[in-house]
């Protein structure tokens, strides 16, 4: 005979009520906007997995949906921080890029030759990496065209330019040092 835990009928009883709920409430917050309907559904998974971590004090809580709503909200918000810090980054990051060489070159009285530099550094670059690259910088894609060719989220998409971009400034770090 299996026996089932309280914790576990407790836990899938709230997410057979209040999942609807909880992630209408996630789109309510991002303002029911397409672009971030990860940010929903992620923090909406976000917010039962807590729940399923933090059973033993969810099964004596006064309000369950409060406490599910409060922790979605949470959830949501902490989504926009990251995304608003790693967009800030990206902001900085393509003005130093966009800053013009020969500028450079003055203020630091050397002579690179940038073609290589760009040569060398994309050869470093792994496949999808440059894949990634080339139809990003190069074919001027756009996020949701990515999100379309490779199939995965806009976030995901982002979060991979940045990440190739992260690693281009690595290399060009250590091919100009």
């Amino acid at each position: 005979m299996n026996e089932t835990n309280p914790n576990e009928v407790l836990l899938n009883k709230v997410c057979e009520e209040h999942l609807e709920s909880v992630y209408n409430f996630c789109v309510y917050l991002i303002h029911n906007s397409r672009e971030l309907q990860d940010i929903a559904e992620e923090s909406t998974q976000e917010t039962f997995l807590e729940a399923k971590q933090q059973i033993e004090k969810l099964v004596q809580h006064p309000n369950i949906k409060g406490w599910l709503f409060q922790t979605a909200k949470n959830k949501v918000n902490r989504s926009f921080r990251y995304y608003y810090s790693k967009k800030k980054h990206e902001l900085l990051t393509n003005e130093v890029i966009q800053y013009p060489i020969s500028s450079i070159e003055n203020e630091l009285e050397i002579n690179i030759d940038f073609d290589q530099l760009k040569v060398e550094v994309l050869k470093q670059l792994n496949v999808q990496e440059y894949e990634l690259y080339c139809n990003y910088y190069l074919h001027k894609k756009s996020i949701d065209e990515l999100s379309t060719i490779y199939d995965i989220s806009r976030t995901a998409v982002t979060t991979r330019i940045y990440r190739v971009k992260k690693h281009i400034k690595e290399i060009a770090n250590r091919v100009t040092v």
